[in-house]
């Protein structure tokens, strides 16, 4: 009987399971909506999404996932067996290869704690996979070969940076920062700038529809909110513009974070991630004019997805 190799990414934002062969299979925002009082799962992933900020007291929205880390081991096992019934059904696969990809750094105890889920769900052979790694690979990269590269991920609540050769990591580092943490500066930047209350999942709109890095990006969209003072209605024209103010001390860090892992290499090393350029992906990626920025401030060439999201190595 053929094994099915599953590959999945427990990531802040989202739960997405690929199929060796197929590509991803299931993509769900990784969050549970839950009754305080029983404690059971009342909604999941997109219906747990649009719970957000509607719901009463008695109901608690979140992640079992923080910065890439299980926090809650016994929601997110749940969470992970919910998205299995849901892509598979009663037609569960008698042999599953399961894949859990992972962030750089994470100690024994949390691999550990990523092994029970799957025993907990039933699956036995359980195999981890540096994030990093499968992001080249999902760029075409031969990951096998002995030239080194630098693979970029920023994910919702961690970005992982790592040099990579011989299929293996050289140097690399986590940093508990995200797409998370620009929707949280965008709703702060509203509420400073312009009196205006906004939601988070409104501020991740905002990104996805007018976040860019261009200095001259005119993009702008409507936006609806509460006045901070007076707690009334309020409507706001947001442009690019705001955005970018509101995250560029977060990419301003990451080049000096990327700048301090390439200098650290040695000229060999280094003779090799110059030509071959940094490899850029997941779901802040697709921000307008990010490539452009790596490139102006370590000129060095920014390889991207079209889709950075839809890396079918689950990045």
């Amino acid at each position: 009987m053929k094994k099915t190799e599953l590959y999945v990414g427990f990531g802040s934002s989202n739960l997405v399971i690929s199929v060796l062969g197929s590509g991803i299979i299931l993509r769900e925002p990784s969050l549970v909506a839950v009754d305080i009082e029983t404690e059971k799962i009342i909604e999941w992933g997109t219906k747990a999404k649009k719970m957000l900020g509607k719901t009463t007291t008695g109901i608690d929205v979140f992640s079992p996932i923080e910065r890439g880390i299980i926090k809650h081991k016994n929601y997110a096992s749940k969470l992970f067996g919910l998205a299995l019934s849901k892509v598979f059904g009663e037609n569960m696969p008698k042999k599953i290869s399961l894949h859990f990809v992972i962030r750089v750094g994470l100690t024994e105890q949390e691999l550990s704690i990523l092994k029970q889920i799957a025993n907990e769900n039933d699956i036995g052979e359980v195999y981890f996979d540096f994030k990093p790694i499968l992001a080249l690979k999902g760029a075409g990269v031969n990951t096998t070969s002995s030239s080194a590269y630098l693979s970029l991920t920023i994910g919702g609540g961690a970005t992982n940076i790592a040099v990579i050769s011989h299929n293996k990591i050289l140097s690399g580092l986590s940093v508990s920062l995200g797409g998370k943490d620009l929707d949280l500066a965008i709703c702060e930047h509203l509420l400073n700038t312009y009196d205006l209350e906004i939601s988070v999942p409104m501020a991740e709109k905002i990104k996805t529809y007018c976040g860019s890095l261009i200095l001259q990006d005119t993009s702008n969209m409507e936006v609806m909110g509460v006045d901070s003072k007076t707690k009334e209605p309020k409507k706001e024209i947001i442009c690019a513009n705001d955005v970018r103010h509101a995250v560029i001390h977060f990419f301003e860090y990451l080049v000096k974070v990327v700048q301090e892992v390439i200098n650290s290499q040695s000229p060999d090393i280094v003779a090799d991630i110059i030509p071959n350029g940094i490899y850029l992906s997941g779901g802040t990626a697709s921000l307008g004019g990010i490539q452009e920025y790596f490139y102006d401030k370590l000129n060095i060439v920014v390889h991207s997805f079209e889709n950075p999201e839809n890396n079918p190595y689950l990045v």
